[in-house]
């Protein structure tokens, strides 16, 4: 933490702040001390002097703590800066992978003579890449609305244990085509109050969360258990574990653990842990070692349907 701040420090010796502060503090000593020297000669007694002195200093002590406080803000705005560039570069790479896929496909049709068979791969892989694409963007703009707090939950009674045993039954062909493996716990029939499309999306950024971090065979477990008033979801993998530095972080907009800086957009957690908390539940990470363990919990037959 120390070497990180003198490091920024250092850095910004060199730049437009830096000078800005220099010259507004030599300003400020050289009026205190004219000040007092003022006070000093035409004073009758030493006393008051001395106590202005004291004020002086408590005054100088006040821009002190001014001038770090408006360094450290200016360092949260530099590195969020940073994250933003960082993430509209991913996304831009994101979006463009796909879109030349679809552009090679859709000339590949255009421009050569192919039989059905080859007509009909090439239309299946363009449709599969614009899905990637949608979901894409999907991701954005519904990170956008959460991060607005403008996504209202159109909430409805769900029997959780239900609704997984049908989600893990249509994702499970997928995340083998992934190279995955995708198992199921007990899943016991548990009443809540949800949103079925946006508990779709919650899983999806779980299960491809562990898809894009861990390596090919993964094993990923989905569990369901009553806890007291609370339903417990937890997703669990065996892939290579999360830093503890990370655990707090990961969901936050845009952060990616520094294991994972060449997966993902910053995006999946930060959407997980904001559809928890709009359902009135709560979202954590479980990583003591090898693997992780992402836990859900919502609130059992209680209404979840507010604006986040």
């Amino acid at each position: 933490m120390l070497k990180d701040f003198l490091r920024f420090w250092v850095r910004i010796s060199f730049g437009s702040l830096f000078w800005i502060v220099a010259v507004q503090m030599a300003w400020a000593m050289l009026l205190l001390f004219w000040i007092l020297a003022y006070l000093r000669r035409h004073a009758a007694v030493a006393a008051p002097g001395a106590g202005l002195f004291g004020w002086g200093l408590g005054f100088l002590a006040l821009m002190i703590l001014g001038v770090n406080i408006l360094v450290i803000h200016y360092a949260q705005q530099t590195a969020q800066n940073r994250v933003v560039k960082d993430f509209v570069s991913r996304v831009s790479h994101d979006l463009r992978s796909p879109l030349a896929s679809v552009k090679l496909h859709l000339e590949t049709l255009l421009m050569r003579a192919i039989g059905p068979e080859q007509a009909r791969e090439c239309l299946e892989a363009a449709w599969q890449d614009l899905g990637r694409l949608e979901a894409r963007i999907e991701s954005v703009l519904l990170a956008a609305r959460l991060e607005r707090r403008k996504l209202r939950i159109e909430a409805q009674p769900v029997d959780l244990g239900d609704f997984l045993a049908r989600y893990l039954a249509r994702k499970r062909e997928t995340v083998v085509r992934s190279g995955g493996r995708l198992e199921a716990g007990p899943l016991p029939a548990l009443p809540v109050q949800a949103d079925p499309a946006l508990l779709e999306k919650i899983m999806d950024n779980l299960v491809d969360n562990a898809l894009g971090h861990c390596p090919p065979g993964v094993r990923i477990r989905v569990e369901l258990a009553r806890k007291g008033r609370l339903a417990q979801l937890t997703v669990a993998d065996d892939g290579p574990g999360i830093a503890p530095g990370d655990r707090r972080r990961i969901f936050r907009l845009f952060y990616r653990a520094a294991a994972a800086r060449g997966h993902g957009t910053g995006l999946g957690l930060f959407i997980v842990a904001s559809l928890v908390k709009a359902h009135g539940g709560q979202a954590w990470v479980d990583s003591p070692g090898a693997g992780s363990s992402f836990q859900v919990v919502l609130p059992l037959g209680e209404s979840g349907g507010r604006q986040p």
